[in-house]
């Protein structure tokens, strides 16, 4: 994940995740909408029993009044505070339903819910941290000094995480969530992204040294074990459903069936889709086009925007920031204060959770009880 605050929509992890060099649309076309090498937490949640999806990433706000969209005003908060439906809260306190769970940070690298904990790497944070339910203290697990994170995924009593890599120096990390020793899975690459743990195997997305600048997808046995390149090459970002990985190459989506990632399926081609912009269920692969949140099935090959279905409409300015199995989080932006709002994957009426006095909500996760941003300077955690 150093961090680079770049933002694009729907990818904003800060440098959020990782923030490697910007992808092309594929590989004849270097100018494309780009995206990071870190990124996703654990696959598709609800299928991919890796925690949260990776489903990553923030989203920037949209300035400019959004029709349908209420945001009530919020306090002007003297820094490091954070204004949060109507009050200014400070590192550790609560009130209106929101809480500022850490203290002051500057970006995230990368963040995931498990179980009510959340793990995340950040400045000045680096490596990873476990945030353990109400306790609002930020753990380290491992002492990695300054080392930014790109993923992490919780799965049983083991957090899995990767340091993306430079020049070959990336690793793939396991240490139990209580503590203890961390233990390498793998190494020897770069641009390490997009981390999935499924079954008894984890996948993520990587270059080795001597293939080029694009990523494939991996895996390596949670037991130990030699790495494993599947068939899916280009990998800009990576899900799982109960069957399948699908990765993009920004919008060129190709699917292959679960375990071994072969053969593959090209299911897009020729989508302008952020990095962050699509997501997926056991069916149909989602994603958003100005207001038109739209569906493709994961069976139609070759499948086009103009084909898309649309699921539903969303108010102006409203953006899918982050998904976790069957849930979306929505951002809306308003005069510097943004609402933050949850909808089925599937599609329906966004729901508003709470509205934080920042004009961007940079990383967004949820879980049955809460969603947790990224705004001004810290983890704010609102209930739903």
């Amino acid at each position: 994940m150093a961090a680079c605050l770049r933002f694009v929509v729907g990818s904003a992890i800060g440098c959020l995740l990782g923030c490697g060099t910007p992808a092309a649309e594929d590989p004849e076309k270097p100018n494309g909408t780009g995206g990071s090498a870190g990124q996703v937490t654990g696959g598709a949640a609800g299928n991919a029993g890796s925690g949260n999806p990776s489903g990553a990433g923030g989203s920037a706000g949209v300035g400019g009044a959004a029709p349908g969209v209420v945001l009530e005003p919020q306090p002007e908060c003297e820094y490091p505070g954070v204004a949060c439906n109507g009050s200014c809260l400070m590192s550790t306190e609560s009130a209106n339903g929101c809480t500022f769970m850490t203290p002051s940070l500057i970006s995230i690298d990368t963040m995931v819910v498990s179980a009510g904990d959340v793990y995340l790497s950040a400045t000045p944070l680096p490596g990873p941290h476990r945030i353990a339910g109400d306790s609002l203290a930020a753990t380290p697990l491992d002492t990695m000094g300054a080392t930014a994170l790109s993923s992490l995924a919780v799965a049983g009593e083991n957090l899995y995480y990767l340091k993306p890599g430079f020049a070959g120096d990336g690793i793939l990390r396991v240490v139990p969530i209580g503590g203890g020793t961390p233990s390498d899975l793998a190494s020897d690459f770069d641009q390490g992204s997009d981390l999935m743990v499924i079954g008894d195997r984890a996948y993520f997305a990587a270059s080795l040294p001597g293939m080029g600048a694009l990523p494939a997808l991996f895996w390596v046995p949670l037991a130990g074990g030699e790495r494993q390149q599947t068939e899916l090459t280009s990998v800009g970002r990576a899900r799982a459903n109960a069957t399948q990985l699908v990765v993009s190459w920004n919008g060129n989506i190709k699917t292959a069936p679960l375990p071994d990632g072969a053969p593959q399926l090209i299911v897009m081609t020729d989508f302008e889709l952020t990095r962050e912009g699509w997501w997926i269920d056991d069916t149909f692969v989602y994603w958003q086009t100005d207001s038109d949140y739209k569906r493709s099935p994961l069976t139609l090959v070759g499948a086009t925007e103009e084909q898309g279905e649309i699921v539903t409409t969303l108010p102006e300015g409203m953006l899918v920031a982050a998904d976790a199995g069957a849930e979306l989080v929505l951002t809306a932006t308003i005069e510097n204060r943004t609402g933050v709002f949850t909808m089925p994957l599937t599609g329906g009426v966004p729901q508003k959770v709470g509205v934080v006095g920042a004009d961007v909500v940079r990383a967004a996760r949820l879980d049955a009880n809460y969603v947790y941003v990224f705004a001004q300077a810290g983890v704010l955690r609102l209930e739903r």
